[in-house]
């Protein structure tokens, strides 16, 4: 660790506090991503001091102890907090022949690490994607299936309209298609595949007027996928996982596919919850075992690292300072991504005025569509998954045309959108936000809860909208990285 001189300095570091087991040093010298194990001494009166010397070149740098696992900061020496809360020691390597600069030319907050992706600065590399990737391959979509497991699975029979219901109604945003004579599962039906069929609804039944239950009944699932082929549309193929696939295989199968949602299913064997493949039950059909999706794959390697924080130095690393996620261009520079354009005529900031059927075709390009006030304020999220909200009081019968999205966000909740809303939490209604500040840890955390895909990143003081960081960035990230 030289600067550009070539100067560095031995610097020795210690930690005195009694009850350490195993101390390791991390800091800005390091890039906030290699951590430096520390030797332990027994001194004669038998307290034990952790201690390491590291070269450092001259100047101002921030560090931090990992104590059995924990981050913890020494409240003997200097030390600084941000406005997150965050603290880090600090100190001044001083230049040979160098005066001390003065107290107002110290750091007055906590640094983040620098916004460039992590990456290798010498042979002990970090190994943060390895283990994520190890840990991934060596366990199963076995871990997944619950003890206790509703599932949910539609008959290609099934008319579009109760199709809608059962959705809105169970709560789930995909589901496998069976078909009863062939005996197998043939397809997915999610909840983005709604917007095709309501626009294809809406255009077979602009005419008719006073529509009862019994005539929608007609338009069922298989009929809507015989269109299809008769438009040269090819259905899209059944994609699902193994119970012994593993939980690599599970989330790559997904964020190649672009899907959110799939099951698990068992051909020829069902094996019992706690069980292993050695106490599999031969079965005949297809057995759907389970719709498991990428939270719960996230929650499965957040539950095995929670405890060992310093196993994963990457996950300490601040996520406006990672390659992932979508960017407006004044956060994100090269890192933005440019959504589609939004509809001739609407704006960012009168989003919730266009209609329905405007907002479907940029829904195409992108999974949700974060809406805003004229200052760029947060004020709701419009998201493929708000067209099952449509279900109820039935307000798929209107004109997608007709409504705009304000009604259809309103449809199920008690007051409509307006200018009060103020998203001054982490969580808000539908969605939820952190800052650039979090931790990918912290991302990851608030990612692996029930039904959260995405994470809104804003401004902390003014709510503003910065960038949109998904479920799908997050393993496209630790895969890339692995």
């Amino acid at each position: 660790m030289q600067n550009q001189h070539g100067e560095a300095y031995p610097t020795r570091f210690q930690w005195t506090y009694a009850g350490a087991n195993n101390v390791h040093l991390c800091g800005s010298f390091t890039n906030w991503l290699e951590t430096v194990p520390m030797a332990c001494e027994t001194h004669g009166d038998g307290n034990r001091v952790f201690t390491v010397m590291c070269d450092l070149p001259p100047g101002y740098h921030q560090y931090k102890f990992i104590v059995d696992g924990q981050w913890r900061h020494d409240e003997n020496q200097a030390f600084i907090q941000d406005p997150l809360g965050n603290v880090n020691n600090w100190l001044y390597v001083k230049p040979a022949g160098g005066a001390t600069p003065p107290m107002s030319s110290a750091p007055r907050t906590a640094e983040m690490a620098p916004r460039s992706a992590p990456s290798a600065q010498s042979g002990e590399a970090d190994t943060s994607g390895a283990r994520v990737m190890e840990f991934l391959q060596k366990h199963t979509a076995y871990e997944l299936i619950p003890e206790s497991n509703k599932v949910v699975v539609l008959d290609t029979k099934l008319p579009i309209r109760q199709a809608f219901h059962a959705f809105y109604e169970q709560g789930i945003y995909a589901a496998p298609l069976w078909d009863e004579d062939a005996r197998d599962f043939i397809g997915l039906l999610s909840a983005g595949d709604f917007i095709d069929i309501m626009r294809r609804l809406t255009a077979t039944l602009a005419d008719r007027e006073d529509l009862s239950d019994a005539d929608l009944d007609q338009y069922t699932i298989q009929l809507i996928r015989e269109e299809y082929a008769k438009e040269d549309i090819q259905a899209k193929p059944l994609i699902c996982v193994k119970p012994e696939d593993s939980l690599y295989h599970v989330a790559l199968t997904m964020t190649e596919a672009g899907v959110h949602n799939v099951p698990v299913l068992s051909h020829g064997s069902v094996c019992p919850a706690g069980g292993s493949a050695a106490t599999s039950t031969t079965t005949g059909s297809p057995q759907l075992l389970h719709m498991t999706n990428l939270a719960e794959v996230l929650a499965c390697l957040n539950r095995h690292f929670r405890g060992i924080p310093s196993a994963l130095p990457l996950f300490s690393q601040p996520i406006g300072a990672l390659p992932i996620g979508t960017w407006t261009e004044r956060y994100g520079g090269s890192r933005s991504k440019p959504i589609p354009p939004l509809p001739e005529g609407v704006q960012e900031s009168y989003l919730v005025h266009a209609s329905i059927e405007q907002v479907f075709d940029v829904l195409h390009g992108i999974s949700a569509l974060p809406i805003v006030n004229e200052h760029g304020v947060l004020m709701d999220l419009y998201a493929r998954g708000d067209v099952i909200r449509l279900a109820a009081n039935s307000a798929y019968r209107a004109s997608i045309k007709d409504m705009c999205v304000a009604q259809a966000l309103g449809a199920t909740r008690p007051t409509a959108l307006n200018e009060q809303n103020d998203p001054s939490s982490t969580h808000y209604g539908r969605f939820s936000t952190c800052v650039r500040g979090d931790t990918l840890r912290t991302a990851l955390e608030m990612l692996s809860l029930p039904n959260i895909r995405r994470l809104i990143v804003v401004d902390p003081t003014t709510k503003v909208v910065e960038g949109v960081v998904s479920l799908s960035d997050v393993f496209s990230f630790l895969i890339e990285n692995a």
